[in-house]
């Protein structure tokens, strides 16, 4: 049994359309990273981030409400303005912890990483 391993590892990822895809999440969430290490991770800052998927909550809800309520049906009408209610609360809450732990965990991250994903140039 001292036979060597033959498998090596590969040292480079190929150049696909998923990795590209996550090297720009990647440098998404490292200027996001540095807008918060800037000015401290705030609910305001959270929700501005997240603005878009919050518009599209509040249309494709308020789409299921509006036809509920013009169809006069009552207790769909509340489930679903409860359900979109409890999706708010639940973001807000999700915000207000990270909020909370920030201060924690930028002192664990390396900045200088962080800013080198940040600059990474992408390539197609």
């Amino acid at each position: 049994m001292n036979e060597e391993n033959p498998y090596h590892p590969p040292t480079e990822l190929p150049q696909d359309r998923n990795h590209s895809a996550a090297i720009k999440l990647e440098k998404i969430l490292s200027k996001r990273l540095l807008e918060a290490h800037e000015h401290g991770l705030t609910i305001g800052l959270y929700y501005r981030w997240t603005t878009k998927l919050q518009v599209f909550r509040m249309l494709y809800f308020g789409i299921f409400l509006y036809l509920l309520a013009s169809t006069e049906r009552p207790v769909p009408f509340a489930l679903i303005g409860g359900l979109l209610l409890g999706i708010l609360l639940q973001e807000f809450g999700r915000a207000r912890a990270e909020a909370k732990v920030w201060p924690v965990y930028s002192q664990f991250l390396d900045w200088d990483k962080v800013q080198e994903a940040a600059d990474r140039e992408l390539s197609v």
